[in-house]
């Protein structure tokens, strides 16, 4: 990653990330997803936090026969929350390239979701989006991730929750574009959303992946 005007102040935009980084980010959650579904099955009591844990190593491998150069962090802290500046804000999976700066960063928010009955799509807005809005982490970023682990089917239905929840939630995640399928990259579950950080203004893209995660 390249550093922005403002890269040593937080927020006022603090980091600027290239669309080509992105889409190796992107590419690379998806080939571990897919790896991971090759070896593991899951429940609908997994939690996400367990998915992550074996997603993270198997990026990891990927980036070792594909020749990668991201460095992938897990359930890694940030200081940038301004309502707890004194506390860490874990954020479950940090992309990170050559230039180190505590700020520099893309950050990926995990969450489960479900196809029937209770969806979690409120919580996937709740605790999931709002953090990016609410500038727990990501402050100033021009860019964040949802990653959405859907854990049965229909993982159509388990979007359209999140579709309605978001819509539900708009004055709340000070939505500035609706969220609509995105083409970045070549998959079929991805989509996007932009939103006014509440600390800055600046708008936030947060892009929104699903994964058919169920067995």
């Amino acid at each position: 990653m390249e550093p922005c005007e403002g890269l040593w102040s937080v927020g006022v935009p603090s980091f600027s990330i290239r669309p080509a980084y992105l889409k190796k980010a992107l590419n690379l959650l998806i080939s571990g997803t897919e790896r991971i579904r090759k070896k593991f099955n899951f429940s609908p009591n997994t939690l996400e936090n367990t998915i992550t844990r074996k997603l993270v190593p198997e990026m990891y491998a990927e980036q070792e026969q594909s020749g990668y150069s991201i460095k992938v962090e897990i359930f890694s802290g940030t200081l940038s929350d301004p309502t707890s500046p004194d506390e860490l804000s874990e954020i479950d999976i940090k992309f990170t390239w050559n230039v180190f700066h505590p700020n520099s960063y893309l950050a990926v928010q995990a969450k489960r979701l479900y196809g029937t009955g209770a969806t979690l799509a409120g919580p996937y807005v709740e605790g999931g989006v709002m953090d990016f809005i609410d500038g727990k982490y990501s402050r100033g970023h021009n860019y964040g991730i949802m990653l959405g682990y859907v854990l049965s089917k229909p993982i159509e239905n388990a979007i359209s929750a999140v579709i309605g929840a978001l819509k539900e939630r708009k004055k709340k995640t000070n939505e500035t574009s609706s969220f609509i399928m995105d083409k970045i990259i070549d998959y079929q579950w991805i989509y996007k959303s932009g939103h006014a950080q509440k600390n800055n203004g600046m708008t936030i893209n947060i892009y929104h992946m699903f994964v058919d995660l169920a067995s």
